[in-house]
């Protein structure tokens, strides 16, 4: 896959099958020195010393003195210029320590190599000797089958992205079996709607839940919230995004570079500390734009990354993820957060999953969602929570949310589809 293991300050892309222009951009990025493919790995099998190097030679060598652990290229991201030497010291030492990995640990993976949370289910098995179960893909496709896996292979530790914790809940796949070994829950990647954290909550109660937050650039998470048992969430809640790791700092800073402190205030979470990637690989142009010098900090250099999310604390000092800067919009006349329009839309009874894009050109708001309501339903429900502007002008149902290979709600096969709709005159 794109993680790579480092010796000697060597790197090597384990690289999957792509169309043909797809390797060219690859190796053009990678600046590669050799290639080795399944045969010539044959050929070298039972070779040693010299001609095993001569056989097998590594991709290229690092020219910085700094080695990272981890070059995280996720195939995706590098297709889109994005992948990152990181360190992985945050995982193998504070996120094995804060949540308390043992030996004697199951993790069911769910992450594809390819993608950062992967590390997450790697690096604590190493560190503490865990097993690490790898589930087969086609299984979050059929949640009995899912079940079963998780039942059978004792699995104790769950590091999932949202939508995977979804499929369960959203089929009701507890009515069917729940595994008694699962003892911790940790989910990121997107905002958990808290009807579906509930419903996880009612059937493994007696697990540890955590609500991680962080991009790749930072080594996956900068911020993790533990949810106490006794704290109930109502389905209109947000969940805080909590503290930061112990080798981090995070902090909001408002459009003027200042520190944001103030309760209900917006301001963009950006992150300091050890954990920070090296910068976006061969892309110096992209690396000087997030990773900058703290605007708060005249008095040495320290790189701060600035995650392009927003953030704000409530009146016990609690910090939450809100939006995406990209998803802060201007529509009749207010500034609008899509992500708390969802936080409401999602609330609704009968509603599932929920998604909202702005289409600017036509200065509309669209509201996707899986669940049974109509439109009207869904307005009434949300005129008793959010002002008219904040409502969608279009409620397109879909029968499931699409998903990128990282997890996540696919907004561009989304927006695809619906304009494909659009122009043969099938969307209201």
């Amino acid at each position: 896959y794109g993680h790579v293991k480092i010796k000697g300050g060597l790197s090597a892309y384990n690289i999957l099958p792509f169309k043909p222009e797809q390797f060219r951009k690859i190796f053009r990025k990678i600046n590669h020195r050799a290639v080795a493919d399944h045969n010539s790995l044959g050929d070298a099998r039972g070779t040693r010393g010299k001609d095993r190097i001569q056989r097998i030679r590594i991709a290229e060598t690092l020219s910085s003195g700094r080695q990272p652990f981890l070059i995280d290229l996720m195939l995706q991201q590098l297709l889109r210029q994005k992948h990152l030497p990181v360190k992985t010291g945050q995982i193998q030492l504070h996120f094995t320590e804060l949540f308390g990995f043992e030996r004697e640990d199951v993790i069911g993976g769910q992450a594809p190599f390819d993608f950062d949370v992967s590390v997450k289910d790697i690096y604590p098995a190493l560190k503490t000797g865990a097993t690490l179960e790898v589930i087969p893909k086609k299984f979050f496709s059929v949640p009995k089958k899912l079940l079963d896996f998780l039942d059978d292979r004792k699995v104790t530790s769950l590091t999932w992205a949202v939508s995977a914790l979804c499929i369960i809940s959203m089929l009701k796949g507890f009515r069917y079996k729940v595994p008694g070994s699962i003892r911790r829950v940790m989910f990121s990647g997107e905002v958990m709607p808290v009807k579906h954290l509930n419903y996880w909550r009612q059937y493994v109660p007696e697990a540890l839940y955590v609500n991680l937050y962080g991009p790749t650039e930072i080594t996956c998470n900068c911020t993790y919230y533990v949810i106490g048992r006794e704290r109930a969430f109502a389905e209109e809640d947000s969940i805080p995004i909590g503290e930061a790791f112990p080798n981090e700092r995070v902090f909001l800073l408002d459009e003027s570079d200042r520190l944001v402190e103030e309760p209900g205030k917006l301001g963009e979470i950006c992150v300091a500390g050890t954990a920070l990637a090296l910068g976006y690989y061969r892309n110096r142009e992209k690396t000087d734009q997030a990773f900058v010098q703290n605007p708060l900090n005249d008095r040495y250099p320290e790189l701060i990354y600035r995650t392009g999310d927003l953030g704000r604390y409530d009146g016990q000092g609690e910090l939450y993820y809100v939006t995406r800067k990209d998803f802060q919009i201007k529509h009749m006349g207010h500034r609008i957060e899509l992500g708390e329009i969802e936080t409401a839309f999602q609330a609704v009874e009968g509603i599932s999953r929920v998604c909202c894009i702005y289409d600017e050109p036509n200065t509309k708001i669209i509201g996707f969602y899986v669940g049974e309501p109509d439109a009207k339903e869904i307005i009434r429900q949300l005129t008793e929570k959010l002002p008219r502007f904040m409502i969608p002008n279009i409620f397109r149902k879909v029968e499931n949310m699409p998903i990128t290979k990282n997890g996540k709600i696919d907004r561009k096969a989304l927006m695809k589809e619906y304009k494909e709709q659009q122009e043969v005159g099938t969307v209201g």
